[in-house]
């Protein structure tokens, strides 16, 4: 069987799936930032010297650690496996009984 239909379709559900809305991320971004101006590329050493320069209270450090840590927390959770092994089995069964 030609490989290119499978491709073909194989590339039209990725371009597909790019069309998707994506509500949770639409209704985070606030007005204020949907009419914003393209931000300007700035060298990167000018924003790190500025960043030298912030001071953060304790308040702010203590959030942003919680956060970082909460991120952390979230990409180990999106390490793990997707599929189970009893699900691995079964789809590596099923493309072996397809197999060209």
């Amino acid at each position: 069987m030609d490989i290119m239909p499978r491709a073909t379709f194989f590339l039209f559900l990725c371009l597909l799936g790019s069309c998707a809305r994506f509500p949770q991320i639409t209704a985070a971004v606030g007005e204020g930032a949907k009419n914003a101006p393209f931000p300007a590329i700035q060298p990167m050493d000018a924003v790190l010297a500025d960043a030298a320069q912030v001071q953060t209270d304790d308040e702010t450090g203590a959030r942003l650690a919680a956060r970082a840590e909460t991120l952390r927390r979230r990409a180990r959770a999106l390490g793990g496996p997707v599929l189970s092994r009893t699900e691995r089995r079964q789809l590596l069964d099923a493309v072996s009984r397809h197999a060209l």
